[in-house]
């Protein structure tokens, strides 16, 4: 009898081996394979190390497998670019790749962190969740324009790119910039600007010419409103002193020599376009460059040897682009001028008005001279007895405008 329990309990326990050593292989067919299915006893996926499968028949043949999901770990996260809590005393900024793609689910509502799933890229954790606080290709709604906004929250610029060319740029100081990646002004245009709606601009169109308006009040830029004088940036001298009289003027202009106007700084009334004064060339400097408007009235004092005499004279506007090295004609007028009176008479001679492009440094300057003719050796007109360029009948000495455009 005892003899048989023996021999039951020694096949007992060989049996069990028998299981182990059954259970084992098994073990170790599955670490072989690196395949694992849970959820039923289905074989895996071949592209699947991991397999959750409950294998339940759908009806409806869209391939549902399952009516349970995955439960990802609740953790709280407390550094944007730090494992931990998955790795106590881990060093923030610390890069770790042996860990990227560790995915939890995160509980922690802390800025920079909002609840949802977050992936560890290797150097920080970024939320993989996709709801409302994500900006969507099919618009948003529910946002609160106090709170919610489309760009950067560090010191990195906004750029818009389409077919990966960049169209526009937003700099960290909120400057706008179009075709430049430097803007420097609230809005740098690095470019042409098309206005589209130009009919009213356009004289063909329209019996009035408008101008672009920029509103003082709204700084709205549009057409020029009814009744609204657009002024353009201008510069403006003029006097009323007597510049000079007889003496050397009255020989030099009997001898048909050059006069230049003698200006000083009293003389500017009006000086929108920084325009600056050159006492050793007799004449004005312009500060910018641009395309000007000029023109200008002188008032002489003539007097002749007999009432009804003749006086010829060549009055104009030169332009000096090299420092007064040399002088050329920008407009001029070459009037004769009858002296009614034997004792001397005022006469105001205007310069026609002329547009013309100027760059900055050019020099601007009056010049006046008898004319002569017959090839430049014969004197037109009467020689004078007097000359004066003075103020007279209320008629300012000299005017001199430029605006510009």
């Amino acid at each position: 009898m005892n003899k048989k329990r023996l021999e039951r309990k020694q096949n007992y326990a060989r049996n069990i081996k028998i299981f182990l050593m059954l259970l084992n292989l098994l073990f170790m067919s599955y670490g072989l394979h690196a395949q694992v299915t849970i959820g039923s006893n289905i074989p895996s996926k071949k592209g699947a190390i991991l397999d959750l499968n409950e294998n339940i028949p759908d009806a409806s043949n869209t391939q549902v497998n399952s009516t349970k999901g995955l439960l990802l770990p609740r953790v709280k996260l407390d550094v944007i670019n730090s494992l931990s809590p998955a790795i106590p005393g881990y060093t923030a900024g610390t890069a770790d790749p042996a860990h990227t793609g560790l995915t939890v689910y995160n509980v922690n509502e802390t800025s920079p962190f909002v609840a949802g799933i977050y992936t560890w890229n290797g150097d920080k954790w970024v939320c993989i969740r996709d709801d409302a606080g994500a900006w969507k290709i099919g618009g948003n709604t529910g946002t609160d324009a106090a709170v919610n906004y489309l760009g950067t929250s560090d010191n990195q610029p906004l750029i818009l790119k389409a077919n990966n060319n960049e169209g526009l740029r937003i700099s960290t100081s909120g400057n706008v910039g179009i075709n430049t990646n430097n803007p420097g002004t609230s809005l740098d245009v690095n470019g042409k600007l098309t206005v589209r709606d130009v009919s009213e601009l356009n004289l063909a169109s329209s019996s009035v010419a408008k101008q672009l308006y920029i509103d003082a009040n709204t700084g709205l830029l549009g057409l020029q409103p009814a009744g609204v004088q657009v002024a353009s940036p201008i510069f403006f001298a003029s006097t009323n002193r007597t510049i000079f009289s007889n003496g050397s003027y009255l020989t030099d202009f009997n001898a048909c020599n050059d006069i230049i106007l003698t200006p000083v700084n009293g003389d500017i009334e009006l000086n929108n376009l920084g325009v600056t004064f050159d006492s050793g060339k007799n004449a004005f400097k312009i500060h910018d460059n641009g395309t000007y408007q000029a023109a200008a009235v002188l008032n002489f004092y003539f007097a002749t040897a007999n009432s009804g005499d003749k006086v010829f004279i060549n009055v104009r506007i030169e332009k000096s682009a090299d420092a007064g090295a040399n002088w050329t004609t920008i407009t001029g007028t070459r009037p004769v001028c009858s002296v009614d009176w034997n004792n001397g008479q005022y006469i105001s001679v205007s310069i026609p008005l002329t547009v013309q492009p100027l760059q900055a440094g050019d020099l601007i300057r009056i010049v006046f001279n008898r004319t002569k003719a017959g090839g430049g050796t014969i004197l037109q007109g009467s020689a004078l007895t007097e000359i004066r360029l003075t103020n007279g009948y209320s008629t300012p000495t000299y005017t001199l405008s430029l605006t510009r455009l």
